[in-house]
């Protein structure tokens, strides 16, 4: 199924978080939403820093001030570690909100089903009608 626009922006806003390494930090202080973590020079190149961010807009303002500075960098989106992941991106690319839409509908049909069979077997008639087609069978 293919994603709709609240696919993408349920996406960006929960799953996607920005990484950006960069060698050095600025003289400015980065903003609350930025999770600053020093790196092994061993581990990824010269990059001396990864900074964490979740915002896309956070993530914009860092990268601009970065420029500003002069600041060598490199960026990269991932998904995050949340627990909303599995929930929020299905297997196979499916789309989250189609699917929700079926659960919904089979959940739907589900309950409608069960409460007519329970005013069904209400009926007075049918409980008549089962009673004596047992009694039959007993015989």
């Amino acid at each position: 199924m293919q994603a709709t626009k609240l696919d993408h922006w349920l996406k960006q806003t929960f799953v996607y978080e920005t990484h950006v390494f960069c060698l050095r930090l600025p003289d400015q202080k980065f903003s609350s939403a930025v999770k600053v973590e020093k790196l092994d020079v061993k581990k990824l190149g010269d990059f001396k820093y990864k900074l964490t961010i979740k915002n896309n807009e956070k993530a914009q303002e860092t990268i601009d001030l970065l420029k500003a500075e002069h600041i060598m960098h490199t960026t990269r989106v991932v998904n995050s570690n949340s627990p909303l992941n599995k929930f929020l991106m299905p297997a196979g690319g499916k789309s989250f909100t189609y699917q929700l839409l079926g659960r919904i509908f089979i959940l739907i049909s589900i309950c409608s089903a069960f409460f007519w069979l329970y005013g069904f077997f209400q009926n007075e008639k049918v409980r008549e009608l089962l009673k004596s087609g047992l009694e039959d069978l007993n015989i």
